[in-house]
Protein backbone atom coordinates (compact mmCIF):
# COMPACT_ATOMS: atom_id res chain seq x y z
CA UNK A 1 0.00 0.00 0.00
CA UNK A 2 3.01 2.69 0.92
CA UNK A 3 4.41 2.25 -2.44
CA UNK A 4 0.87 2.41 -4.28
CA UNK A 5 1.21 6.00 -2.25
CA UNK A 6 4.34 6.83 -2.89
CA UNK A 7 3.98 6.52 -6.77
CA UNK A 8 0.96 8.55 -6.54
CA UNK A 9 2.89 11.41 -4.92
CA UNK A 10 5.65 11.09 -7.30
CA UNK A 11 3.52 10.93 -10.40
CA UNK A 12 1.18 14.30 -8.56
CA UNK A 13 4.47 16.29 -8.21
CA UNK A 14 5.28 15.60 -12.26
CA UNK A 15 2.72 16.15 -13.35
CA UNK A 16 2.62 19.66 -10.89
CA UNK A 17 5.99 20.19 -12.42
CA UNK A 18 4.91 19.56 -16.02
CA UNK A 19 1.94 22.41 -15.32
CA UNK A 20 4.19 24.88 -13.72
CA UNK A 21 6.70 24.16 -17.26
CA UNK A 22 3.91 24.87 -19.42
CA UNK A 23 2.43 27.94 -17.12
CA UNK A 24 6.07 29.40 -17.65
CA UNK A 25 6.55 29.02 -21.26
CA UNK A 26 3.14 30.41 -21.62
CA UNK A 27 3.62 33.57 -19.59
CA UNK A 28 7.10 33.60 -21.37
CA UNK A 29 5.22 33.49 -24.57
CA UNK A 30 2.81 36.14 -23.93
CA UNK A 31 5.86 38.56 -22.86
CA UNK A 32 7.30 37.91 -25.86
CA UNK A 33 4.54 38.39 -27.84
CA UNK A 34 3.65 41.58 -26.01
CA UNK A 35 6.88 42.80 -26.66
CA UNK A 36 6.86 42.37 -30.19
CA UNK A 37 3.61 44.17 -30.44
CA UNK A 38 5.18 47.33 -28.55
CA UNK A 39 8.12 46.83 -30.80
CA UNK A 40 6.14 47.51 -34.26
CA UNK A 41 3.58 50.38 -32.24
CA UNK A 42 6.60 52.37 -31.36
CA UNK A 43 8.93 51.17 -33.67
CA UNK A 44 10.56 53.39 -37.00
CA UNK A 45 8.13 51.22 -39.36
CA UNK A 46 5.03 53.42 -39.68
CA UNK A 47 3.49 51.77 -41.94
CA UNK A 48 3.68 48.55 -39.71
CA UNK A 49 2.14 50.79 -36.93
CA UNK A 50 -0.75 51.95 -38.76
CA UNK A 51 -1.35 48.22 -39.59
CA UNK A 52 -1.35 47.09 -36.16
CA UNK A 53 -3.02 50.11 -34.38
CA UNK A 54 -6.14 49.76 -37.17
CA UNK A 55 -6.22 45.97 -36.68
CA UNK A 56 -6.42 46.48 -32.67
CA UNK A 57 -9.08 48.76 -33.34
CA UNK A 58 -11.32 46.27 -35.54
CA UNK A 59 -11.08 44.07 -33.30
CA UNK A 60 -11.87 45.52 -30.71
CA UNK A 61 -8.17 44.11 -28.93
CA UNK A 62 -9.45 44.86 -24.93
CA UNK A 63 -5.18 45.83 -24.57
CA UNK A 64 -4.56 47.99 -27.33
CA UNK A 65 -4.85 51.39 -25.04
CA UNK A 66 -1.81 50.03 -23.69
CA UNK A 67 -0.12 50.53 -27.32
CA UNK A 68 -2.00 53.17 -28.84
CA UNK A 69 -4.44 56.54 -27.91
CA UNK A 70 -8.07 56.52 -27.96
CA UNK A 71 -6.82 59.10 -30.71
CA UNK A 72 -4.65 56.95 -32.62
CA UNK A 73 -7.49 53.86 -32.62
CA UNK A 74 -9.87 55.96 -33.49
CA UNK A 75 -8.12 57.80 -36.69
CA UNK A 76 -6.72 53.90 -38.25
CA UNK A 77 -11.01 54.08 -38.48
CA UNK A 78 -11.78 57.04 -40.43
CA UNK A 79 -11.98 56.82 -43.98
CA UNK A 80 -12.90 59.32 -47.00
CA UNK A 81 -14.82 57.43 -49.63
CA UNK A 82 -14.87 58.66 -53.29
CA UNK A 83 -17.54 59.97 -55.22
CA UNK A 84 -19.87 57.32 -56.76
CA UNK A 85 -17.73 56.11 -60.25
CA UNK A 86 -19.19 52.99 -61.54
CA UNK A 87 -17.13 51.10 -63.99
CA UNK A 88 -18.67 50.02 -67.69
CA UNK A 89 -21.58 47.62 -66.75
CA UNK A 90 -23.78 45.91 -69.95
CA UNK A 91 -26.22 43.94 -68.54
CA UNK A 92 -26.55 40.18 -69.53
CA UNK A 93 -28.95 37.55 -69.42
CA UNK A 94 -27.40 34.42 -68.91
CA UNK A 95 -25.63 34.34 -65.86
CA UNK A 96 -23.38 31.13 -64.31
CA UNK A 97 -22.69 31.00 -60.83
CA UNK A 98 -19.92 29.52 -59.66
CA UNK A 99 -18.66 28.50 -56.24
CA UNK A 100 -14.69 29.16 -55.17
CA UNK A 101 -12.77 27.67 -52.66
CA UNK A 102 -9.42 29.68 -51.31
CA UNK A 103 -7.85 27.89 -48.56
CA UNK A 104 -3.65 28.42 -48.58
CA UNK A 105 -2.20 26.94 -45.49
CA UNK A 106 0.80 29.81 -45.62
CA UNK A 107 -1.78 32.58 -45.49
CA UNK A 108 -3.64 34.59 -42.55
CA UNK A 109 -7.11 33.88 -44.11
CA UNK A 110 -9.17 31.74 -46.53
CA UNK A 111 -12.10 32.69 -48.81
CA UNK A 112 -15.68 31.77 -50.04
CA UNK A 113 -16.20 33.48 -53.61
CA UNK A 114 -19.13 33.18 -55.60
CA UNK A 115 -18.94 34.39 -59.17
CA UNK A 116 -21.43 35.23 -62.06
CA UNK A 117 -24.69 35.77 -59.17
CA UNK A 118 -27.47 37.60 -60.83
CA UNK A 119 -28.57 41.03 -59.30
CA UNK A 120 -32.11 39.90 -59.38
CA UNK A 121 -30.59 37.04 -57.33
CA UNK A 122 -29.01 39.11 -54.21
CA UNK A 123 -31.13 40.88 -51.26
CA UNK A 124 -29.82 42.43 -47.77
CA UNK A 125 -31.65 40.96 -44.87
CA UNK A 126 -32.00 41.86 -41.21
CA UNK A 127 -30.06 39.26 -39.40
CA UNK A 128 -31.86 35.74 -40.66
CA UNK A 129 -33.97 37.56 -43.19
CA UNK A 130 -34.53 34.91 -46.09
CA UNK A 131 -31.18 32.73 -45.05
CA UNK A 132 -33.33 29.74 -44.31
CA UNK A 133 -34.69 29.41 -48.29
CA UNK A 134 -31.53 31.04 -49.94
CA UNK A 135 -28.90 28.96 -51.39
CA UNK A 136 -26.20 31.02 -49.96
CA UNK A 137 -25.38 33.51 -47.23
CA UNK A 138 -23.26 35.94 -45.71
CA UNK A 139 -23.01 36.80 -41.64
CA UNK A 140 -22.49 40.73 -41.70
CA UNK A 141 -21.84 42.94 -38.62
CA UNK A 142 -25.02 44.59 -37.67
CA UNK A 143 -22.10 47.54 -36.80
CA UNK A 144 -23.26 50.00 -39.38
CA UNK A 145 -24.17 53.63 -40.09
CA UNK A 146 -27.04 53.15 -42.25
CA UNK A 147 -29.15 51.29 -44.18
CA UNK A 148 -32.05 50.65 -46.64
CA UNK A 149 -34.46 47.89 -46.97
CA UNK A 150 -37.37 48.30 -49.27
CA UNK A 151 -39.49 51.36 -47.91
CA UNK A 152 -37.29 50.99 -44.36
CA UNK A 153 -34.86 53.51 -43.87
CA UNK A 154 -32.34 53.29 -40.93
CA UNK A 155 -29.40 56.11 -39.81
CA UNK A 156 -27.31 57.57 -37.56
CA UNK A 157 -25.46 60.69 -37.62
CA UNK A 158 -26.41 63.73 -38.41
CA UNK A 159 -28.86 64.00 -42.11
CA UNK A 160 -25.79 65.82 -44.09
CA UNK A 161 -23.41 63.37 -43.08
CA UNK A 162 -21.73 61.62 -46.22
CA UNK A 163 -21.87 58.00 -45.96
CA UNK A 164 -19.77 55.37 -47.92
CA UNK A 165 -22.58 53.48 -49.14
CA UNK A 166 -23.68 50.13 -51.27
CA UNK A 167 -26.91 49.57 -52.82
CA UNK A 168 -28.24 48.09 -55.74
CA UNK A 169 -30.72 49.63 -57.79
CA UNK A 170 -34.15 48.84 -59.94
CA UNK A 171 -31.64 48.99 -62.71
CA UNK A 172 -29.39 45.76 -61.96
CA UNK A 173 -26.26 48.73 -61.17
CA UNK A 174 -24.33 48.30 -58.09
CA UNK A 175 -24.03 51.85 -56.66
CA UNK A 176 -20.72 52.89 -54.53
CA UNK A 177 -19.34 55.84 -52.72
CA UNK A 178 -19.50 58.49 -51.13
CA UNK A 179 -23.68 59.84 -50.77
CA UNK A 180 -25.43 61.83 -48.54
CA UNK A 181 -28.69 59.95 -46.73
CA UNK A 182 -31.12 62.43 -48.64
CA UNK A 183 -29.37 61.08 -52.35
CA UNK A 184 -29.30 57.29 -50.68
CA UNK A 185 -32.95 57.40 -49.54
CA UNK A 186 -34.06 59.38 -52.71
CA UNK A 187 -32.38 57.22 -54.91
CA UNK A 188 -35.03 54.48 -55.20
CA UNK A 189 -32.70 51.73 -54.07
CA UNK A 190 -33.92 48.17 -53.30
CA UNK A 191 -31.44 47.75 -51.16
CA UNK A 192 -28.32 49.75 -49.34
CA UNK A 193 -25.62 49.88 -46.28
CA UNK A 194 -23.00 51.75 -45.50
CA UNK A 195 -19.58 49.95 -45.83
CA UNK A 196 -16.03 50.30 -44.90
CA UNK A 197 -14.30 50.68 -48.06
CA UNK A 198 -14.84 51.58 -51.78
CA UNK A 199 -12.54 48.60 -52.94
CA UNK A 200 -13.03 49.67 -56.91
CA UNK A 201 -14.32 51.77 -58.91
CA UNK A 202 -14.31 52.94 -62.23
CA UNK A 203 -12.61 49.50 -63.42
CA UNK A 204 -9.70 50.78 -60.85
CA UNK A 205 -8.74 49.00 -57.40
CA UNK A 206 -8.82 51.78 -55.06
CA UNK A 207 -5.42 52.89 -53.59
CA UNK A 208 -4.66 54.29 -49.72
CA UNK A 209 -7.82 51.93 -48.31
CA UNK A 210 -5.67 51.61 -44.88
CA UNK A 211 -7.02 49.79 -42.16
CA UNK A 212 -6.05 46.25 -40.17
CA UNK A 213 -5.93 42.50 -40.62
CA UNK A 214 -9.82 41.28 -39.82
CA UNK A 215 -12.11 39.37 -41.45
CA UNK A 216 -13.92 40.48 -44.13
CA UNK A 217 -16.95 40.01 -46.71
CA UNK A 218 -17.39 41.81 -50.18
CA UNK A 219 -19.68 42.68 -52.63
CA UNK A 220 -18.60 43.34 -56.40
CA UNK A 221 -19.97 43.73 -60.07
CA UNK A 222 -18.53 42.60 -63.07
CA UNK A 223 -19.02 44.10 -66.20
CA UNK A 224 -22.00 42.22 -67.67
CA UNK A 225 -23.48 42.96 -64.32
CA UNK A 226 -22.89 39.62 -62.35
CA UNK A 227 -22.64 40.15 -58.89
CA UNK A 228 -19.19 38.65 -56.85
CA UNK A 229 -19.22 38.26 -53.16
CA UNK A 230 -16.37 37.11 -51.16
CA UNK A 231 -16.57 35.94 -47.23
CA UNK A 232 -13.04 36.04 -46.11
CA UNK A 233 -11.89 34.60 -42.71
CA UNK A 234 -9.14 35.32 -40.62
CA UNK A 235 -6.77 32.59 -39.54
CA UNK A 236 -3.59 32.31 -36.98
CA UNK A 237 -2.41 35.22 -34.73
CA UNK A 238 -1.30 38.17 -36.05
CA UNK A 239 -1.22 38.59 -38.83
CA UNK A 240 -4.99 37.72 -38.84
CA UNK A 241 -6.99 38.48 -41.56
CA UNK A 242 -7.21 39.88 -45.04
CA UNK A 243 -6.38 43.82 -45.61
CA UNK A 244 -8.49 45.78 -47.62
CA UNK A 245 -5.48 45.94 -50.45
CA UNK A 246 -5.64 42.13 -50.72
CA UNK A 247 -9.54 42.44 -50.94
CA UNK A 248 -9.73 44.66 -53.39
CA UNK A 249 -7.13 42.66 -55.52
CA UNK A 250 -9.10 39.61 -54.93
CA UNK A 251 -12.01 41.18 -56.33
CA UNK A 252 -9.89 42.69 -58.93
CA UNK A 253 -8.86 39.00 -60.18
CA UNK A 254 -12.05 38.11 -60.43
CA UNK A 255 -13.38 40.56 -62.96
CA UNK A 256 -14.97 43.09 -60.56
CA UNK A 257 -15.38 46.82 -62.12
CA UNK A 258 -16.93 48.06 -58.83
CA UNK A 259 -16.61 46.61 -55.47
CA UNK A 260 -16.74 47.43 -51.43
CA UNK A 261 -16.15 46.07 -48.03
CA UNK A 262 -18.86 44.94 -45.33
CA UNK A 263 -17.18 43.80 -42.14
CA UNK A 264 -18.11 39.97 -41.88
CA UNK A 265 -19.61 38.77 -38.76
CA UNK A 266 -21.47 34.59 -38.46
CA UNK A 267 -20.22 32.43 -41.15
CA UNK A 268 -20.85 31.51 -44.36
CA UNK A 269 -23.58 29.78 -45.36
CA UNK A 270 -24.62 26.78 -48.06
CA UNK A 271 -27.26 24.61 -48.83
CA UNK A 272 -28.67 24.96 -45.61
CA UNK A 273 -25.35 24.43 -43.68
CA UNK A 274 -23.68 26.76 -42.04
CA UNK A 275 -24.72 29.37 -38.95
CA UNK A 276 -27.36 31.63 -39.97
CA UNK A 277 -26.79 35.05 -41.06
CA UNK A 278 -24.42 36.94 -38.49
CA UNK A 279 -23.87 36.30 -34.30
CA UNK A 280 -25.05 40.12 -33.20
CA UNK A 281 -28.97 40.48 -32.96
CA UNK A 282 -28.58 43.71 -34.91
CA UNK A 283 -26.56 42.02 -37.80
CA UNK A 284 -27.30 41.66 -41.32
CA UNK A 285 -27.10 38.78 -44.23
CA UNK A 286 -25.93 39.11 -48.01
CA UNK A 287 -28.53 36.70 -49.10
CA UNK A 288 -28.17 34.43 -52.73
CA UNK A 289 -31.65 33.23 -53.75
CA UNK A 290 -30.45 31.33 -56.63
CA UNK A 291 -29.19 28.39 -57.32
CA UNK A 292 -25.00 27.15 -57.93
CA UNK A 293 -23.14 24.93 -60.16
Amino acid sequence: MSKVIKRKKKTGKALLAIALVILLTAVILLGALAGAAFVVAKGPAKSESDRLCATFAEKRFPLAGLFFSADELEASLFYMPPAQKNGEISLSENYQTKLHYINDASSAWDAVVITGISPDDVALGKKNDGVADAKYAFGLTGDVDAFIIGDYISYRGEDGEIYCFCAMGDDGVLDIGAKTLYEAANSGYLWGISVDRVLIAGGSPENSLGGGYSSRAAIGQAADGSLILIFANDRGFYPSGITYSELASLMYEYGAVSAAAIRAEGAFYADGIGQLGSKSENGFSLVVKGGAN
